[in-house]
């Protein structure tokens, strides 16, 4: 693993993606620390470590609800699908320190040559990611994007096909298994039915 594949490790992909099955909805949802719909207003790229995201908040489906964690503006982090001026389905996981995502990172693939001098120094102070962490993270195998009446996923590479639990009937559906687009009523009412079995 290089010196690239390092830092694709901390921005939360992997360094050779093998094609896996799309994951469901209602998986990511329990796994997430918050879930959101969230306007993208500013991002901002920090070099191999990711991309900061600045966004408001429109609807707080788990987690703290707009103003639990300094109001309806939020910042998170860190790979570089989202763009500005669109609105997100995000689903926000917490790193609490740099230890946590190091964690995640197979050490025994990484070449010693690829160490940086003092490796868990060096690790850590590089898995801060610019004041990323401690904060979150949005999950980049599944999101969505809202246009309209609309809701389009993006299938993440790596990822073939779409989430067993999407909702119906599909407006759109790629013949490559990488996009589905579907009304935005058939996901806010999905959504709906998971927060619910939340509380």
């Amino acid at each position: 693993m290089a010196a690239g594949a390092v830092a694709a490790s901390l921005c939360g992909q992997p360094a050779q993606a093998t094609l896996r099955r799309t994951p469901a909805i209602g998986d990511r949802f329990d796994a997430a620390d918050r879930v959101v719909i969230a306007h993208i207003k500013a991002r901002e790229r920090l070099g191999d470590c990711g991309t900061r995201y600045r966004a408001s908040v429109q609807m707080s489906l788990k987690g703290p609800p707009p103003g639990g964690d300094g109001g309806d503006v939020i910042e998170f982090g860190r790979s570089d699908e989202l763009r500005s001026n669109h609105d997100y389905l995000l689903f926000l996981k917490y790193l609490a320190s740099p230890q946590e995502l190091l964690d995640r990172i197979p050490l025994r693939e990484i070449p010693r040559s690829d160490y940086p001098v003092g490796l868990s120094d060096g690790f850590l102070d590089a898995a801060t990611c610019h004041g990323l962490v401690p904060g979150y993270e949005f999950d980049w195998t599944l999101f969505g994007m809202f246009s309209s009446d609309r809701f389009v996923l993006p299938v993440a590479p790596g990822f073939l096909g779409a989430p067993p639990d999407l909702p119906g009937p599909f407006l759109y559906a790629d013949r490559y298994g990488q996009e589905y687009v579907i009304a935005s009523g058939s996901i806010m009412a999905y959504l709906k039915i998971l927060s619910g079995s939340q509380r």
